[in-house]
């Protein structure tokens, strides 16, 4: 019986190992696949501590303003 377990703990550390490979090839792919299609924190739902690059997240100022600052564009023609 201990041949038995013997032999199917090897059988087992065999899988796990292959498995483990297969994950991080997979994983290695993932990463090549996200940056061919651009994904980051900015156009997807991913937090911004997994952009990779040197990119960091950038926040757009508001283009409107606030209170009377929101007719700061308007045309000075039209008074």
């Amino acid at each position: 019986m201990t041949d038995e377990r013997d032999l199917r703990i090897v059988e087992l550390e065999a899988d796990n190992a292959a498995l483990r490979q297969e994950v991080e090839r997979l994983s290695r792919r993932i990463v090549e696949l996200e940056k061919k299609s651009g994904r980051n924190s900015q156009n997807s739902s991913m937090p911004p501590s997994s952009d990779t690059g040197g990119e960091s997240c950038k926040v757009e100022p508001d283009r409107v303003g606030r209170g009377h600052d929101r007719f700061a564009y308007r045309d000075e023609t039209r008074r």
